[in-house]
């Protein structure tokens, strides 16, 4: 029987549920309710093409839609069976996927509420195989519990750019700070405080790339003292009296060295032991005479390989991962600098890339404070750092005319904010470019 809707209009209701097949399009159906519903509701039957067994598609009742009109729909349901998709699995399929959308992002925003920042430094943060971590990644979680402990108890969601504004000033003005063991903390600077914002800022970045917490974080982008304060950063560089007493106190340390040397052969032959070399190799000289003529920072030291340092070209290449800023540079090198490593690379065993190499670990520096401090009380020079003999480099050459941009690129400096601390050491160059303006105001008087 074709299903028109005479035909239709024909068929009795029963006692049970009675489908009717239309006899020219296979898979058109009509079904027909029981008494007392008596709706009469249009079907598209189809097999799904993946064998996953028969469905039906509604298409509409006879009091909306005609038999001509749910024909035709029936047609492009049957015809989509056979070029697409199968509409029913798709169907199950979106909501299937929606459903597991939700449960995954209720699920996400469970864990973010439940996530302290406690839980995060302690776990996945401390995690040994995290990739990212600092140098020295004990003392950066020492740091976090000592400084921000009293937050560990908070969501993770909850340190806010406000919070962390309020702490870093109290610290700066020696206030005591809620929760750390409700004693009053000595003030500290600024810098410190910035070291200590940045550790918050790497947890708070961490859990953002696991999901932890809503990207961007409440510290993207935040600094706790404004860039006017930085202005007045500590500047220390060597007088001209300091710098001759800082090499003279570095000869005088490799010629006691040496001294000590001889002396423990002499100890060591007397007893017939094995004899250590003859000419010692004392690095401080190396390393504190590089640093004046190049600027390099501490841990670009540390990590010199012989294969960054081109004799041919008289250039120091910077790599990318040991750089502060993850920016390589080149670094030419002057007389001074060439002569001590090209003395330095003579003794140095060729099978170690290292340029400089610690005796105690066999690897890189990790720090030279005992050495460094033993030069400075030898030298009779106070409050003088390692990183101040970059300080000193880049003071020499603004001294000397040096445009700010290029010392900046000697540095590796990313913002000329940072190189022009030091504009203040060329006063003249200001006055001069003022000057300018009077030749051209008597040429225009003439």
């Amino acid at each position: 029987m074709k299903l028109t809707h005479r035909t239709v209009a024909t068929l009795a209701n029963a006692d049970v549920v009675i489908d009717h097949h239309d006899d020219e399009l296979p898979g058109f159906l009509v079904r027909c309710q029981p008494i007392p519903s008596r709706t009469r509701t249009y079907y598209a039957r189809f097999r799904c093409p993946d064998g996953a067994g028969q469905h039906y598609r509604r298409l509409g009742t006879t009091d909306t839609l005609s038999a001509t009109q749910a024909r035709d729909d029936a047609r492009l349901t049957l015809a989509a069976v056979v070029t697409g998709p199968c509409p029913s699995c798709e169907k199950r399929r979106r909501a299937a996927e929606a459903k597991a959308a939700q449960e995954e992002q209720a699920a996400e925003e469970s864990q973010r509420q439940a996530s302290t920042l406690g839980a995060i430094v302690r776990g996945p943060f401390a995690d040994p195989s995290r990739r990212g971590r600092p140098r020295n990644p004990d003392a950066q979680l020492q740091r976090l519990e000592a400084n921000v402990g009293h937050w560990f108890e908070l969501p993770v969601g909850d340190i806010t750019a406000a919070r962390v504004q309020a702490w870093a000033h109290d610290r700066v003005a020696g206030r005591a700070v809620h929760g750390i063991t409700g004693r009053a903390r000595k003030a500290i600077t600024e810098a410190s405080v910035h070291r200590d914002v940045q550790d918050v800022k790497a947890v708070l970045t961490f859990a953002v790339t696991r999901h932890l917490l809503a990207a961007p974080h409440a510290l993207e982008g935040f600094r706790p003292f404004d860039r006017d304060g930085e202005a007045e950063e500590r500047i220390r560089y060597l007088v001209d009296d300091e710098e001759v007493r800082l090499r003279r106190a570095l000869t005088d340390r490799t010629a006691r060295l040496q001294a000590e040397r001889e002396n423990g052969n002499c100890w060591r032959a007397a007893r017939h032991l094995p004899l250590l070399p003859e000419r010692v190799r004392d690095y401080l000289p190396i390393m504190v005479l590089l640093a004046l003529n190049t600027g390099l920072r501490r841990r670009e030291v540390f990590t010199l390989r012989w294969d960054a340092v081109d004799f041919g070209h008289r250039r120091v290449i910077v790599r990318a991962r040991y750089a502060k800023n993850k920016r390589s540079r080149e670094v030419p090198l002057n007389d001074e600098a060439m002569a001590v490593l090209t003395s330095w690379r003579t003794g140095a065993d060729a099978d170690v890339d290292l340029v400089f190499v610690s005796d105690k670990t066999g690897g890189e520096f990790g720090h030279i404070r005992r050495a460094w401090s033993a030069l400075m009380d030898g030298a009779g020079i106070d409050d003088f750092r390692f990183h101040d003999l970059r300080h000193d480099f880049a003071s020499k050459l603004v001294s000397a005319g040096v445009p700010l941009f290029d010392v900046g690129e000697l540095l590796g400096h990313r913002d000329v904010a940072t190189t022009r601390r030091y504009a203040h050491l060329a006063p003249e160059r200001k006055a001069a470019a003022v000057a300018m303006l009077n030749a051209r105001r008597l040429v225009a008087v003439r």
